[in-house]
């Protein structure tokens, strides 16, 4: 396969219109959101790549498969900073087309500050794909009911998550996971310790441990494997480099190790991997 450099354009879509639905048109790389009207609920659905957004001092990273719920009475102007392979999707709702008393509850006990995180599940995405698939020519009717299904999985979702999981960062903390992020995305052969990083960034392990997990939803380790597979999925489908030369230009020194880490992110061994992807 020949490599594309390219740079891609974030996927950036909205759902389909309906009594329940507004939608957001011209949204690109770098985007500031229209304001919505006093009864709306904003949804940012992330499904792949890395969505950032901010509003007034609060800051957000939503990873693949992780929404944002926002109440937009009083909120500040926002912004959004999506990644280049982002793949997400907007949706306005009315809070007072939901009928259902118990979403109406949950949204009550959710809006505490400026927005909620939500991790998605596959019933979630699944209602999602419906939504993209079916509901144009199916008509208002059923988007009505699979956006008020949608809703109700995202808030039982949000129900069981801890309560720090779901707000905001501060621009301190997003500061410092975005500088420890550069540093490891400067050179993915090397292997940075947390005490290097921290002695990097000049903050105790502890702080840059608790300050990372906090914003990218992953532990230093678990993010730097995540994405040197990532990096080696692009490799092994891009050119002809052996996996062994794949594995020493991100950190390995034997294959072995490389293949049981990229089989532990894609569920299949490298080799396998280029068989289907080349």
């Amino acid at each position: 396969m020949t490599h594309n450099s390219q740079r891609k354009r974030p996927q950036i879509r909205t759902l389909c219109q309906s009594p329940m639905l507004t939608e957001l048109n011209g949204l690109t790389s770098s985007v500031d959101l229209p304001e919505c009207g006093e009864n709306d609920l904003l949804f940012i659905i992330c499904r792949s790549g890395s969505f950032e957004f901010r509003s007034g001092r609060d800051y957000y990273y939503l990873s693949e498969c992780e929404a944002l719920l926002i109440h937009s009475r009083g909120a500040s102007p926002a912004i959004c900073f999506p990644s280049d392979d982002c793949d997400a999707m907007f949706m306005i709702i009315d809070r007072r087309e939901v009928f259902f008393i118990s979403a109406q509850l949950v949204f009550d006990r959710l809006m505490s500050g400026a927005g909620t995180m939500i991790s998605l599940g596959s019933d979630a995405l699944e209602v999602i794909e419906k939504l993209e698939t079916k509901a144009h020519s199916l008509g208002q009717e059923y988007t009505k009911h699979k956006c008020e299904e949608l809703i109700l999985l995202m808030c039982l979702n949000a129900e069981r998550q801890k309560e720090e999981d779901c707000r905001a960062c501060t621009e301190e903390q997003f500061e410092l996971a975005r500088r420890a992020k550069q540093l490891i995305n400067a050179d993915l052969s090397k292997k940075l310790t947390i005490r290097q990083l921290a002695d990097a960034l000049q903050v105790s392990e502890t702080k840059l441990k608790l300050t990372f997990t906090r914003v990218y939803g992953l532990p230093v380790y678990s993010y730097t494997k995540k994405l040197k597979m990532k990096k080696g999925a692009a490799l092994l489908a891009e050119n002809d480099k052996t996996i062994l030369e794949i594995a020493g230009e991100l950190g390995y020194d034997n294959g072995s190790k490389f293949s049981e880490a990229f089989r532990s992110v894609f569920g299949k061994s490298p080799r396998e991997y280029r068989a289907e992807n080349k």
